[in-house]
């Protein structure tokens, strides 16, 4: 037994001393400026009414993202999913292809800034539609297509790992409140459409508070040459 406790104890130093040094090259990682980003991943529809005729489905989004501070930073994104089921129209269980997709505005926080790991939480609120055929929205008649807009909130977490000063990887969990109106079999419903995304994240960061300004660099080290070239030049002239 106390081997096997030594041997716990010596991976939980390991993995401490691995944070640590992930956390402490924290001069450079900051998101102060522009960044965007795309989500790769799966959407679940978790909510008992529309949830148990979805299977989980391909979800990606994209996003831009603007750092106020090194900690706040405030976000416009877009998103979207495909789902196979079941739908229900008229007492009856027929297939269904559904899209699900919408626009989000939000802020983000890093809970550690400037480290070269960086765990994160996100709120935000949006609009969003969700379509299919001859699914349980909009009328219970024989049509085509039917679809309904709403809106929701969600609130996420995940982390970023910079490899370098431009560009980062990580992973997302958020969910997603979202009532859906609909008129099932004749009747005038509010759905619970909830549903989680999960996913991996990858992200180009332009601008950086400390240590330059990614892709804008070479345009403020030339400016700041130059200046500085006018003042050394001026200074000559007046030595001479």
């Amino acid at each position: 037994m106390e081997i096997k406790h030594l041997r716990y104890n010596k991976l939980f130093v390991v993995m401490l001393l691995f944070l640590v040094v992930l956390l402490s090259t924290a001069t450079v990682y900051a998101d102060r400026g522009l960044s965007v980003g795309v989500d790769l991943g799966v959407r679940d529809f978790i909510g008992t009414d529309i949830g148990k005729n979805l299977n989980p489905g391909p979800g990606a989004g994209m996003y831009m993202q603007f750092g106020i501070t090194d900690v706040l930073a405030l976000k416009l994104g877009m998103l979207g999913s495909i789902h196979a089921g079941e739908g229900l129209q008229n007492n009856r269980s027929v297939d269904t292809s559904t899209v699900f997709g919408g626009m989000n505005i939000g802020v983000d926080f890093d809970l550690i800034p400037l480290a070269v790991l960086q765990p994160i939480i996100d709120i935000g609120i949006g609009g969003y539609r969700l379509g299919s055929n001859y699914y349980m929205m909009y009328n219970n008649g024989q049509t085509n297509s039917t679809s309904v807009i709403t809106w929701g909130v969600n609130a996420g977490t995940g982390f970023d790992y910079f490899i370098n000063k431009e560009v980062s990887i990580g992973a997302r969990v958020s969910y997603l409140y979202m009532p859906v109106p609909a008129v099932v079999n004749g009747v005038g419903k509010i759905l619970d459409g909830s549903n989680i995304f999960a996913g991996i994240n990858l992200a180009y960061h332009f601008n950086f508070s400390k240590g330059g300004m990614g892709m804008m660099m070479p345009m403020g080290c030339m400016g700041m040459g130059s200046h500085e070239n006018g003042k050394e030049n001026k200074g000559e002239q007046t030595h001479r």
